[in-house]
This record gives structure tokens, sequence and C-alpha cells, in this order.
């Protein structure tokens, strides 16, 4: 399983997908 060979990867992903809603919040603010 791909997940499983590379740990690193997967939790860079998961960091992506918890900071990309901020993402989005901070474009609906205006910041960027």
């Amino acid at each position: 399983h791909y997940m499983a060979l590379y740990p690193n990867a997967w939790l860079s992903g998961q960091r992506y997908f918890e900071l990309w809603p901020r993402v989005i919040n901070l474009r609906h603010a205006g910041v960027l």
C-alpha cells in the first residue's frame, strides 16, 4: 500500500489537507 510505504508523504498530505480549509478561509477574507 502506498501510504504504508511512504509515511512521510502521507503525513505531509494530512498536513496539507488540514491547512487547505484555512487557506480557503483566508481567500474569502480577502487576505490572499
